[in-house]
């Protein structure tokens, strides 16, 4: 008899139980971002850039290079209800709510096509083109972004969405992580001039302010042998300030876009051709930065002028400029120019070999990079001689 309260209170008992709380599924990224490393596609880790450079960054040489980041992740509270998903956003972008990474209106995208292993210390393996590609991204589908997806980045920050996905879509817990990316380097500098001289060519261009680049660390020239051009054919989209929109200008200025179609309002395609026998040079690809093949050399971002040095007389060399932003992004580069260091002869190259130190070169083509005392030392002489003559005059006189 004393044992049916206890029957009847059982099933209550399981009950209770059942209804008991689970942990909480969690993730961390313990000292992130100092513990992600930077893979290349073989899985050889790459080293990061210096401090000042923005080293946990995205800039464009990593996108180019389709680097991966390699976050070492500890994982509890898991059951077999949840996987672990990663997603992208814009920052202050919520992954976690169902409808921003699903339907017409969703607004993140996977970053990953597999769900992350369920395991205590874990290891997600990101491609940094994935992080990106919110333009590519057409569905709630993984992507697999392209290297289109470079270049079109402007200093933006996104963030990497670590989720605990049950079977309907409801979210369990979550860990973000926000990336910076910029892809894109200054604008062009202006006033690009190349001018001979022996075993050297000078190299000058406006400042920096002036050509409208404020975000620079550093001016680049770059120089090879030239080569003969067979003539090229370039096509580009184009779109003016009122008619670009949001979806098709990354850059918000309204500029020429990668993304934009001459189908857009405001937008049209340019042709330009670059006629056979123009200046060209093997590592030079319009509109890319130079491979690593061509020769550079790099003063400081306010600097407006470089010499070459170490040239071979009579041999043409294609020359051109660009700045570099802090996170080492190449901006766009000049026009080629081609050019000649000649050999000189005269007093003044005479007298540099016999050791005189009170100028450069012969002074008209010496260029940038000509020393400050070319002026002074040409006065000087010429007043030595000056007085040489008048001397020679009152002896004659007398």
């Amino acid at each position: 008899m004393s044992f049916a309260p206890l029957r009847r209170g059982a099933p209550f008992l399981v009950a209770t139980l059942l209804a008991a709380p689970v942990h909480a599924q969690t993730v961390d990224l313990p000292g992130a971002p100092g513990t992600i490393a930077r893979v290349d596609p073989s899985g050889k880790e790459v080293g990061k850039r210096p401090q000042a450079n923005f080293p946990d960054a995205v800039s464009y040489s990593d996108c180019a290079q389709d680097l991966r980041l390699r976050i070492p992740l500890v994982l509890s509270g898991f059951d077999t209800s949840v996987s672990l998903q990663v997603w992208a956003g814009g920052k202050g972008t919520d992954c976690a709510q169902l409808t921003n990474r699903s339907g017409a209106a969703r607004q993140c995208w996977r970053v990953t096509a597999a769900d992350v292993a369920r395991q205590q210390t874990a290891e997600a393996l990101l491609r940094v083109r994935d992080i990106l590609a919110q333009r590519q991204a057409t569905s709630d589908q993984y992507v697999n972004a392209t290297a289109e997806i470079c270049g079109q980045v402007d200093e933006t920050t996104f963030t990497v969405h670590f989720l605990w996905v049950r079977g309907g879509g409801d979210v369990a817990g979550s860990k973000t992580l926000d990336v910076v990316s910029d892809t894109i380097g200054p604008p062009a500098l202006s006033g690009v001039s190349v001018s001979p001289g022996d075993t050297r060519l000078g190299v000058s261009w406006s400042s920096v302010g002036e050509a409208g680049a404020t975000n620079t660390s550093q001016v680049t020239v770059y120089y090879a042998r030239a080569g003969t051009s067979s003539g090229t054919t370039t096509t580009t989209v184009v779109c003016d300030d009122a008619g670009a929109s949001s979806t098709t200008d990354d850059a918000g200025d309204g500029e020429s876009d990668a993304t934009a179609s001459s189908s857009d309002a405001g937008c049209r395609t340019v042709t330009t051709t670059t006629p056979a026998g123009a200046c060209a040079a093997p590592g030079f690809t319009k509109g890319k930065p130079p491979d690593d093949t061509v020769q550079r050399t790099t003063v400081g971002a306010f600097g407006s002028s470089a010499t070459i040095s170490g040239l071979e007389n009579g041999v043409t060399y294609a020359v051109a400029v660009a700045a570099t932003d802090p996170y080492l992004n190449v901006g766009e580069v000049s026009d080629l120019t081609c050019q000649t260091p000649v050999e000189l002869d005269d007093f003044f190259e005479r007298y540099r070999r016999a050791g005189g130190q009170a100028g450069g070169g012969y002074c008209a083509l010496e260029g940038a990079g000509m020393p400050g005392g070319c002026g002074a030392f040409v006065v000087g002489v010429a007043g030595v001689m000056v007085g040489l003559l008048r001397r020679r005059r009152r002896r004659t006189s007398r």
